[in-house]
């Protein structure tokens, strides 16, 4: 499905939209959908609606689904020319790319006769994300230690990778002396690991574009 956009609308205002009751007619039939729950994960809204057929006045039929919608920024340039925010949505039916949607979700939908392995990929996704919290919490850095970091952060210039650091305080924040010589404010999951005596002194001995080099793989 492609995406669309809803002039002056905001983010806000594309939620609120996805998630108020429609009814309509399909023939002799009144249609109603609403949202029975919700839940906004960064620019991931996720839905289940409850789609219920009034077939006459003493039987309705009654059925849920999954509805994964991606919310889409204003990207206009001028406020004066604003294309509004947007969406593109898909239900569970047509295997949604991302994986958090919340676990309590698919207890409230039934399991459809397709989807994909999706929901199996769902419970590896949570799973996952619960090992890795566990790892976090278990991390116990210490004024004065020197921390190995996570792969990929820059530092200031945007260019130099900072790959070590010293902890210089852990409270309220976690403060380090990054390998560039500049301070920065860190979270628990940039930390990878404490160095040992051996690693610290083996780097101390080298350059920082030595240094570089090595973390890079090009030695």
């Amino acid at each position: 499905m492609g995406a669309t956009t809803i002039q002056g609308f905001s983010i806000a205002d594309v939620v609120a939209d996805r998630l108020r009751p429609r009814t309509w007619a399909e023939g002799d039939r009144a249609v109603t959908c609403r949202a029975i729950a919700h839940r906004k994960i960064g620019s991931t809204l996720w839905y289940v609606v409850e789609r219920t057929v009034e077939i006459d006045k003493s039987a309705k039929m009654t059925e849920r689904f999954i509805v994964h919608c991606e919310l889409l920024a204003d990207r206009s340039r001028s406020r004066s020319r604003s294309y509004g925010a947007g969406y593109k949505e898909c239900t569970e039916h047509s295997g949604p790319y991302k994986k958090n949607c919340p676990l309590k979700f698919l207890d409230l939908v039934p399991e459809p006769e397709h989807n994909y392995n999706w929901r199996e990929g769902v419970r590896a996704w949570h799973a996952s994300s619960k090992e890795k919290k566990k790892k976090m919490a278990a991390l116990d850095p210490k004024q004065g230690e020197k921390w190995r970091l996570r792969e990929g952060l820059v530092g200031m210039d945007k260019k130099t990778p900072i790959h070590t650091a010293r902890i210089l305080s852990t409270a309220p924040y976690i403060r380090v002396e990054a390998n560039d010589g500049n301070v920065y404010r860190l979270k628990k999951s940039h930390l990878a690991y404490p160095m040992g005596e051996k690693e610290v002194a083996t780097l101390e001995e080298m350059g920082l574009e030595d240094v570089i080099t090595a973390v890079n793989g090009l030695v």
